[in-house]
């Protein structure tokens, strides 16, 4: 017998984006700063949508999905945080044709 999954209403949308943002930035660090130069609620909003279902002009998230957008965000706030520190020299970037992969490395460490 197959298990129902057990679904979260969001009553407010953008409450509910603006408190997953702040917890998957905590999840990365004590001060995240302004998080609006990583990630906006617009986006965060727009994952939301297009990882839960809608009925009734409600949205449900299952739990396994709530977490799948929280990593997102993670994943969103590192990235922009290592496009910062390449933009602004702090660090090396290339890409990684054997890996298909972008590639990081202090710009110290080889100096």
């Amino acid at each position: 017998m197959k298990k129902k999954k057990s679904m979260m209403l969001i009553d407010n949308l953008q409450q509910y984006s603006e408190s997953v943002r702040e917890f998957a930035a905590a999840q990365l660090s004590d001060d995240a700063g302004d998080l609006d130069a990583y990630v906006s609620i617009k986006q965060v909003e727009n994952l939301v949508m297009s990882t839960s279902r809608v009925k009734n002009n409600k949205y449900y998230i299952s739990e396994k999905k709530h977490y799948l957008v929280i990593e997102t965000i993670m994943n969103m706030i590192y990235g922009v945080g290592l496009a910062k520190l390449a933009g602004s020299d702090k660090i090396e970037c290339a890409w990684d044709d054997e890996s298909n992969s972008m590639v990081f490395w202090s710009k110290t460490q080889y100096e």
